[in-house]
């Protein structure tokens, strides 16, 4: 089963780094597959904004802009860090890339228009951004639409987990088993294992991960009564930790 296979059968995905996916307690194909996005962390690539529009809250946003000076440099505690400066019709942004996100300049050049995603806030004479993603862009760009952002380690980027997933998910195209029993899917107009794990990856919008989110919950908490109810059984206790009949309370939910 392809689920089984180990993280290395995936294109790309060498020993140094499946080690760090092992960090993350991801060492099989299926285990990449249930690994998702941190709570509600996405990004929005459709709704993008002018440096002007960009407010001060700390809030992930994005925006598009010319990368006009790239700069590496060192703070008061001798650590590296990158500033790359962004800008538009409206304004400038400095983007602040601190450890292994100073690595992301490799990829880019002075001059070249590109996309950035990241928290914004006041800085001395441009607007600040950290936590930053920059991505490259050009005429032939596809529409990104909603991308997810996952939890990290070693050397992983964004873009490598991403591509490892989006691999996961053409194989369980092929093959992959439901885990509640189709009557119970149809009776609450729960969505499909398939689509619910590429919409949880990839949302097509906002509003179908919401829906989302309850059909996971409600899976949750289907799941967990059969536990119990196959560990009462086990233990063959007297009194019951959880009836069949009390199971059902959560198909009123």
């Amino acid at each position: 089963m392809w689920w089984k296979e180990p993280i290395t059968a995936l294109k790309g995905v060498g020993p140094k780094k499946a080690e760090d996916f092992a960090n993350l307690n991801i060492t099989t194909i299926g285990d990449l597959l249930n690994f998702f996005p941190r709570q509600g962390c996405y990004l929005d690539y459709s709704k993008t904004k002018t440096i002007k529009e960009l407010t001060l809250d700390g809030e992930t946003q994005v925006f598009k802009g010319t990368i006009v000076r790239m700069l590496t440099r060192r703070s008061a505690r001798s650590r590296s860090f990158a500033t790359v400066t962004v800008s538009d019709e409206t304004g400038f942004a400095d983007v602040y890339l601190f450890a292994h996100q100073r690595f992301q300049l490799k990829a880019f050049e002075v001059g070249e228009e590109i996309m950035v995603a990241g928290k914004v806030g006041p800085g001395r004479g441009a607007k600040s951004v950290t936590s930053a993603i920059l991505s490259h862009m050009n005429s032939q760009t596809k529409p990104m639409g909603i991308l997810p952002v996952y939890s990290l380690s070693g050397s992983l980027t964004q873009n490598q987990v991403r591509g490892a997933v989006k691999q996961a998910l053409a194989l369980a195209q092929k093959e992959l088993p439901e885990s509640l029993p189709g009557d119970v899917i149809k009776a609450k107009g729960l969505m499909a294992r398939l689509p619910a794990v590429e919409n949880i990856h990839f949302p097509q919008s906002l509003l179908c991960w919401q829906k989302l989110r309850r059909d996971l919950f409600l899976k949750s908490c289907f799941c967990s009564n059969v536990g119990f109810c196959i560990i009462e059984r086990r233990l063959k206790l007297r009194k019951p930790v959880l009836r069949w009949r009390q199971m059902g309370l959560w198909l009123r939910l």
